[in-house]
């Protein structure tokens, strides 16, 4: 595992952020940090990059202990309230950026990948929720990391931004590189994560892949029409459930079945807490 979190517990006075949370990231892996607004995921990524401290428990990286200056400079961290110069252009801060690394990644080749070349000259406090985020997750790259720590990364961004970012995640894992995102959006976590780990007041509700997750709902949703009327059911067997309606004569057209959504499974293990 490159991400072991072990027991960790946080209060801010009486109230818990963090109550003996664990979970794991593998090698390789894209895991979504799922749950809604406060259920603690942003105070575990800066646990985990050692920018707040927890009161019990421990995380590892590579094995090492977070406070550790190496594992720091394996990880891409991107925070969700992004704060660059406002006077300083984009190629200048990637520029400053670089001189952190001994082997940092080509800044040309930044600005194309993220398609900030035609607004390399733009001022940071100029640029658009979308072009900060891009420009978050290039700095976040710059120094060859092997692992990515993102924090709401996609939030408040047009379908283009979105798409970019998600392409990286994707090309960054195919790299070999692991990736820790928190998300609100249960359609991003379904379309680029192999892992959710899913976080509820601070308490871990469950981890598992996409399907595993879904699996928690018992159920199939059958859409179709009759008399031209949409009807939708959800039923544990879906061929059952066709075959009464054939046997009760029921005249039906366009029938489609679904299996449960990743919304649905979320919901069903908030119900279930």
């Amino acid at each position: 595992m490159v991400i072991e979190v072990k027991n960790l517990k946080k209060n801010y006075a009486a109230k818990v952020i963090l109550n003996d949370l664990s979970f794991s990231v593998a090698a390789g892996s894209i895991v979504a940090f799922l749950g809604p607004n406060g259920a603690g995921k942003s105070t575990t990524l800066k646990i985990l990059m050692g920018l707040k401290k927890a009161d019990q428990g421990h995380c590892k990286i590579l094995g090492e202990l977070n406070h550790n200056n190496f594992v720091k400079s394996q990880i891409g961290y991107t925070s969700q309230e992004l704060s660059f110069p406002p006077h300083l252009k984009i190629f200048e801060i990637l520029n400053f950026v670089s001189t952190h690394f001994l082997q940092p990644l080509p800044v040309d080749q930044l600005l194309n990948r993220f398609d900030l070349v035609k607004i390399k000259n733009n001022k940071a406090g100029d640029l658009s929720g979308g072009e900060q985020r891009r420009l978050g997750l290039a700095s976040a790259l710059i120094g060859r990391p092997k692992i990515l720590i993102l924090d709401e990364p996609t939030t408040g961004l047009d379908v283009e931004s979105r798409q970019i970012l998600w392409d990286e995640f994707r090309s960054f894992k195919k790299s070999g590189g692991s990736i820790l995102l928190s998300t609100h959006d249960l359609n991003e976590a379904s379309l680029v994560a192999d892992q959710v780990v899913v976080l509820d007041e601070g308490q871990l509700l469950a981890q598992g892949s996409i399907a595993e997750i879904k699996s928690c709902v018992d159920y199939k949703k059958v859409c179709f029409e009759v008399q031209n009327e949409l009807k939708t059911e959800h039923t544990q067997d879906a061929d059952l459930f066709v075959k009464n309606l054939v046997l009760n004569k029921i005249e039906f057209k366009n029938i489609h079945i679904f299996d449960s959504t990743l919304e649905e499974a979320f919901l069903k293990m908030r119900k279930k807490k």
